[in-house]
């Protein structure tokens, strides 16, 4: 695969995510598909697996928005750098529990690094800073606004 289609690839697969079409996104995912949610420590495999990792978030924030930033190509991995924003309209689900909707909206960075091959994801990992996400839905106070 050229890196223009595996950027083309990646940007699709977050256009699905944007438009919220869970089926269409996990087209992009190769069988074995790993993906790693690095501030929960979350570790799915296979396509049933992704399917779960894009439908956490879309069953926590329906409305959730993509807006990609930054995204380069190095070989056979993609690095985006995005703003998802959305309201918590629903449980998220994490490795610590479960979280019930706050109706509160939330909006944050995300950087993904995805490894593709022959025009699939075969991995990822994804980076966004877990206390950012609690304390706008509710849940933590960040250790600035407790001083304050």
């Amino acid at each position: 695969m050229t890196p223009q289609t595996n950027l083309q690839t990646v940007r699709q697969y977050y256009s699905c995510i944007h438009e919220h079409d869970l089926d269409q996104t996990v087209s992009f995912a190769s069988e074995n598909v790993e993906w790693q949610d690095m501030a929960t420590g979350t570790h799915l495999r296979g396509k049933e697996g992704f399917r779960k990792s894009n439908q956490y978030w879309l069953t926590a924030f329906p409305d959730t928005e993509i807006q990609i930033n930054t995204i380069f190509e190095s070989g056979e991995f993609v690095v985006v750098e995005y703003l998802a924003r959305g309201t918590h309209q629903g449980a998220i689900v994490s490795p610590n529990g479960t979280f019930q909707a706050t109706g509160r909206r939330v909006e944050m960075n995300f950087c993904d690094i995805i490894r593709l091959s022959n025009g699939k994801i075969e991995s990822g990992r994804s980076y966004y800073d877990l206390m950012t996400l609690l304390t706008q839905v509710g849940l933590a106070t960040s250790t600035l606004q407790a001083a304050a």
